[in-house]
């Protein structure tokens, strides 16, 4: 019983001693945009003895890129 007051004493100091940080701006950081792809269906195709099954096929037009920083 001691031990388990003791615990419970000991883990509402410790919350009490951290503090809530300030709120201080943080510097921008650069980020990524999103790459512009189109989706394009591909259909079922037989080619000699070979069956390719339909399926979807993705193009990228404009590869992803950091934002400039101000």
């Amino acid at each position: 019983m001691k031990y388990a007051i003791f615990i419970i004493i000991i883990s509402l100091t410790s919350c009490a001693a951290h503090r809530k940080k300030e709120n201080t701006p943080t510097p921008l950081n650069p980020r990524l945009t999103r790459p512009e792809v189109t989706k394009v269906w591909v259909p079922d195709h037989i080619s000699g003895d070979e069956y390719e099954l339909g399926h979807w096929k993705y193009i990228i037009n404009k590869n992803s890129t950091w934002t400039k920083e101000d």
